[in-house]
């Protein structure tokens, strides 16, 4: 709403101080708290710009009721302590006063986050009257406090604000303080701040006055410089706002202190000037002088290089200041990523290192050239026959890199003379025939840098040397036709005459002498004449390349035309045990055919299976040949010196044993048995009857027949795998054969008889049976573990299906233990599960309730104990109180030391948690003893509210003593929850009773004092409470009266009187409605018609008259908001106006209003007039008599 004249009524004026004496300002507090300095205000009559428009800021005050109009904000500092009176005074841009509004909070010592803390409570003054002028008061100020002042500017005109103090005996600070910044002597801004020896730097300090609002030749200037805080001069009193060090050489950070006063200004305290201040760092680098070594032998890279840069003047460098930045350089480009004085090339290339130290410019050392080392390799490794030869060529790879290079070359390490060049031919005329040498290649850049390449090996290979004469062979042309001088031959048994006996050749036969016709199958050779040529070649395959002979070897083959001999047969032999050959003595055979046929003489003889081996002399059979079971017929070859003499052949029988047969192995667990004739089915299907059976232990006593096992009986064997061998025996053929199996014996489950299980509970507990896993097995993580209620479920493999949460009372089960890896096999043992009882009541302790308005109260917790403890014995087992209930599951040290006397931490209501622990009953898997953990409630109960007054209850009377209303007393509380018992006289005595009285309320018309007993019956706890109160009688007013009835208030300060009767100081009075006063006196009315309503304080009666107040508004705000949008008298039906004169300031006539007109718009012929004070004249009658008034009054807008 707009601020009212009725607010300028009832203002308190407070003051306001700030810190700064340059006038103007801040737009927002925003802005102000984030550079307050800036804003500073004191009492210097000085004016400054007001502002104009709002920005949306609100803060709680007790006087403006709107948003600010155009808010300027500054502090204030107090220099002299005690009260300040201070004067605010705003005028548009015309000299016209306009109205302004201030508001004031503090004291405060520091601002930085002053807009949070401007609220009521830190408020000190505040005033929203309609004026242009406007008081400030600080009723205390202490030098230092520090002040907020807003000045709105409500008209929202522009103009200027002067601020003077015009009382009180303390001051604000009105030095002057302005910001201070250093530049160059030419008064720009420093940009560069390094500098390089011997340069030097002169700087300037430079105050802004530009704040200063007085004769800016009036100020005095003084001046201190720092180095590192360190006192280099000061310039005291100087008339110039700048001051200049000058030719600085020396690095370190420059500051300057500065102050500035007014000269003229007597309040100013030179001892307590405000400070500013402002610094630079400035640099001066020490050039380096810079020198560059390589700490390798040689300047090869592969001599691992490090270039080392050396500052030769470092000990002039400052160690805080000069901090000398590297950059390599390799063939003057800068190398990325190195930034230190060391440097390992890895590229070859002239360098140099470049070093920057701040503010000088960059010095580039001597030049070191890194040379690369060839990276050669030669190819390849060869072998060549000793007609051929080989070339090996090198390859660098990094010749792009490389500048000047020369060749050596290198056999067995030893330096091959003259060769010097990237190639080297590698013939017999530097190697030797059949051998290998190893070559390598040394290449060397610029003199310095040697590399050397990989080595290869070159093999030559002699070319084979075959036997030239004529080699003759004989053929026996036996196979029919057997006359036909065709026979099949071995071509290759000359193989070592051809060869002159050298080994690994491969021979290459032909028809003819050019060689085109290749004998393919030369070790079957079938001849096409009864005497042929062969021509014959040597390679050597065994070396790349193949060396072939230069030289043809021949053979003169022979075909003779032969008859088969018939020699006698052998006896029949048993093939070798399980195998399908026998061994035959040829030996024997060979002598006997020797010595009957040949007289003794040394002939060849050898044996084959077939005619074509004997022709082709291929498979020669010897004693260890396996013949085939079966009558084979063996062909002779009796020969000499390749010269066949004739061929015969013979027969023997090699016998069939018995089958083997598969038996099959099995497995057993330990301790079974088994008989092993049961086997016998499987050794003997589809054997001949004359076959038996035997078992042996091992093949070497079924071989021998020696030792063998009982077959009919049981047999028992070691854990372990048993292989048993079966001898079956052809009791026919007197041979025999020997097949295996396996019996597998598996060990039973090692085991261990396990502890009882001990679980706490009532009758029935919850057992984890795999606890007991680990102690049965043994920690066998292969074992697998069943239990069994009984031992029927054990026989029936009925086994317990959960048993880690298996329900059951004091039993013994039955545990069987498998071992899945070793056949199934499993052991059995029993596990013993015992329920022991839990301590305690199975049921919570009844609640413990007490009364306490406090919410507290000292509980004896032990009270309950017999029903905590319930059947068990006290003397076995601990009662614990705790206040968390996981302290009491974990059986925590934090329980409750005094239960006894326990104060419950929880208002109103707590649950203590109740621990019962038995001394002689423990779980065994925990080893805890058992317990139960219980719920004690404690409630604190409030005694009932007091919800008497603590004054009288009053009975209202006439001025005769008649009772008009009885004194109504309530409780305010229901009675459905309570009980009630009234008494007379306090403290509810025994005796005092009144009869009848048990309602939540009581009236009476007697005068005394009386009491009230309440209990609270809505719980156990029955909390009581004794209330006194006391009755007295008060008076009703009957009539009243106003002086004046009609009041005009032109002439006097608007004061009406009332009075009442019969009189009583019970009594209140009001003419606003809801607004009461004790005084029937009322001043500065406002214009208007008035209803005056006097009433018992106490409620008895109220009764009212009325009253008219004459007076005209002293502003109005023609807007069109419906509020004060014109300006007339009010209350004109008490006197007779006559006329209304409006004039403006310059007293032109405006607007003449007659005695029921509507007021004046605030328009001059239909033009809105401007915000301003305006004169009027008003020609009344009153009482007969015509009287005249002047007096002004306020447009805004």
């Amino acid at each position: 709403m707009l601020k009212s004249i009725h607010k300028v009524l009832f203002l308190f004026w407070i003051f306001l101080v700030q810190n700064t004496l340059a006038q103007g300002g801040a737009p927002s507090c925003a802005e102000f708290q984030a550079n307050f300095e800036a804003y500073q205000s004191c009492a210097t009559s000085i004016p400054f710009q007001n502002s104009v428009g709002g920005n949306g800021e609100t803060f709680n005050t007790t006087c403006i009721e709107q948003n600010f109009q155009g808010p300027t904000w500054f502090f204030i500092q107090i220099q002299t302590p005690g009260e300040i009176v201070l004067q605010i005074n705003q005028v548009n841009n015309n000299g016209n006063g306009t109205d302004v509004d201030f508001v004031l909070w503090g004291p405060f010592n520091d601002l930085s986050n002053v807009c949070s803390q401007l609220n009521i409570n830190n408020e000190v003054d505040c005033s929203w009257l309609p004026a242009s002028v406007e008081i400030v008061t600080i009723p205390n100020g202490q030098t230092g406090q520090l002040y907020v002042l807003l000045i709105d500017n409500y008209s929202n005109v522009p103009g200027q604000i002067t601020i003077t103090q015009i009382g009180g005996t303390g001051s604000s600070d009105c030095s002057f303080l302005s910001s201070v910044e250093i530049t160059d002597d030419s008064g720009n801004e420093i940009t560069q701040t390094e500098y390089c020896k011997p340069e030097t730097k002169s700087i300037t300090a430079t105050i802004d006055v530009t704040d200063f609002d007085g004769n800016v030749n009036d100020l005095r200037f003084n001046y201190t410089w720092f180095r590192n805080n360190v006192f280099l001069t000061t310039i005291n009193n100087s008339t110039q706002s700048t001051n200049t060090l000058a030719n600085i050489a020396e690095t370190g950070t420059y500051r300057v202190e500065t102050t500035a006063y007014d000269s003229t200004d007597p309040t100013v305290d030179l001892t307590n000037l405000p400070v500013s201040e402002a610094e630079i760092e400035l640099k001066f680098f020490v050039l380096p002088d810079v020198s560059i070594q390589n700490t390798a032998a040689a300047g090869c890279l592969s001599s691992n290089p490090v270039l080392q840069g050396t500052i030769l003047n470092q000990n002039q460098f400052d160690f805080l200041v000069d901090n000398p930045i590297y950059q390599w350089y390799r063939n003057d480009v800068p190398v990325s990523g190195i930034s230190n004085n060391s440097f390992t090339p890895t590229l070859p290339g002239k360098y140099n290192l470049g070093v920057k130290n701040g503010g000088c410019n960059e010095v580039i050392s001597n030049s070191i050239f890194i040379y690369a080392t060839p990276q050669v390799s030669i190819l390849d490794n060869a072998s060549i026959c000793d007609n051929d030869s080989f070339t090996i060529t090198s390859t660098i790879a990094n010749s792009g890199n490389l500048t000047n290079i020369t060749y050596q070359w290198y056999q067995n390490n030893n330096l091959l003379s003259g060769e010097n060049t990237p190639t080297l031919i590698v013939s017999t005329a530097i190697q030797t025939n059949n051998s290998t040498e190893t070559y390598y290649l040394e290449v060397t850049e610029e003199g310095i840098c040697i590399g050397n390449s990989n080595s290869v090996s070159v093999q030559i290979n002699p070319v084979p040397v075959l036997n030239t004469n004529p080699i003759i062979i004989e053929q026996c042309d036996y196979i029919t036709p057997n006359n036909d001088g065709i026979a099949t031959t071995n071509l290759t048994e000359a193989y070592d005459e051809i060869t002159n006996n050298v080994t690994g050749l491969t021979l290459f036969y032909f028809l003819d002498s050019g060689l085109t016709q290749q004998i393919l199958t030369p070790e079957a050779f079938v001849n096409t004449t009864t005497n042929q040529t062969i021509y014959v070649i040597a390679v050597n395959e065994n070396v790349i390349p193949n060396c072939t002979s230069t030289t043809v070897a021949t053979i003169a083959l022979t075909v003779n035309p032969t008859s088969l001999s018939t020699y006698p047969d052998m006896a029949s032999v048993c093939p070798v045990v399980n195998q399908n050959y026998g061994l035959v003595n040829f030996s024997f055979q060979e002598n006997s055919i020797r010595n009957s046929f040949f007289g003794g003489n040394p002939v060849e003889i050898t044996f084959y299976l077939t005619d074509i081996d004997a022709s082709v002399k291929t498979n020669q059979l010897t004693d260890l040949s396996q013949v085939p079971i079966g009558i084979q017929t063996i062909y002779t070859r009796i020969e000499t010196n390749n010269i066949c003499e004739g061929v015969g052949t013979f027969q023997v029988e090699i016998k069939t044993p018995p089958l083997q047969n598969s038996i099959n192995s099995i497995a057993l667990c330990e301790n079974e048995t088994v008989v092993l004739n049961s086997f016998d089915a499987e050794g003997l299907l589809n054997q001949n009857p004359t076959v038996q059976t035997s078992y042996f232990s091992t093949f070497q006593l079924a071989e021998s027949n020696f030792a063998a096992l009982n077959k009919n009986i049981p047999q028992a064997f070691p854990v372990g795998n048993n292989e048993l061998f079966v001898r079956l025996f052809d009791t026919a053929t007197q041979c025999f054969s020997i097949v295996n199996f396996s019996i597998a014996v598996f060990p039973n489950p090692i085991i261990f008889t396990p502890n009882e299980i001990s679980i706490c509970g009532d009758t029935v507990s919850t057992f984890d049976l795999t606890r007991r896993n680990n102690q049965i097995t043994g920690g066998n993580i292969n074992y697998q573990v069943f239990y069994y209620e009984t031992q029927a479920d054990l026989t029936a493999d009925n086994f317990i299906t959960q048993p880690n949460a298996y329900e059951s009372s004091t039993n013994t089960i039955f545990v069987k233990v498998v071992d899945p890896t070793n056949n199934n096999c499993f052991s059995i043992t029993s596990l013993s599960l015992a329920v022991v009882t839990i301590p305690g009541s199975l049921n919570n302790p009844a609640p413990i309730e007490r009364c306490d308005d406090s919410g507290f109260y000292a509980f004896d917790l032990t009270e309950r104990i017999t029903e905590i403890a319930g059947p068990s014995n006290l003397n076995n087992i601990v009662i614990r109180y705790y206040q968390n209930f996981s302290d009491a599951q974990n059986n925590s040290n934090s329980f409750i030391q005094n239960p006894a006397t326990f104060t419950n931490t929880v208002s109103d209501f707590q649950t203590i948690y109740v621990r019962v622990t038995s001394t002689t009953n423990f779980d065994s898997e925990t080893g805890l003893a058992c317990f139960r953990v219980l719920a004690l409630d404690l409630y604190v109960r409030p005694f009932p509210e007091n919800n008497l007054r603590t004054f009288p209850y009053y009975i209202c009377v006439d001025e005769n003593g008649n009772i008009l209303k009885e004194a109504n007393i309530r409780t305010l509380l229901n009675e459905t929850d309570y009980t009630f018992e009234w008494f007379t006289a306090f403290e509810a005595l025994p005796g005092n009773e009144i009869s009848g009285e048990s309602s939540s309320t009581f009236s009476t018309d007697i005068e005394g004092n009386f009491s009230v007993l309440i209990t609270n019956t809505s719980n156990v706890a029955l909390c009581s409470s004794v209330f006194n109160f006391t009755t007295i009688k008060t008076l009703a007013p009957d009539a009243v009266t106003v002086s004046p009835q009609n009041l005009i208030g032109f002439e006097n300060q608007n004061m009406i009187t009332a009075t009442a009767t019969p009189v009583s100081l019970d009594y209140e009075y009001s003419i606003i409605p809801d607004l009461w006063q004790d005084s029937p006196v009322f001043t500065n009315i406002p214009a208007g018609d008035f209803v005056l309503r006097v009433r018992n304080k106490f409620g008895c009666d109220e009764i009212s008259t009325t009253f008219t107040v004459l007076d005209f508004p002293i502003f109005f705000t023609p807007n069109g908001d419906g509020f004060n949008d014109t300006w007339k008298v009010i209350g004109s039906p008490i006197i007779q106006i006559n006329h209304i004169y409006i004039f403006d300031r310059y007293g032109k006539l405006l607007k003449e209003i007659g005695q029921n007109g509507n007021g004046w718009d605030g328009t001059f012929n239909g033009k809105p007039m401007p915000s301003d004070d305006y004169w009027f004249k008003a020609v009344y009658t009153k009482d007969g008599i015509k009287q005249e008034f002047r007096s002004n009054f306020s447009l805004k807008r």
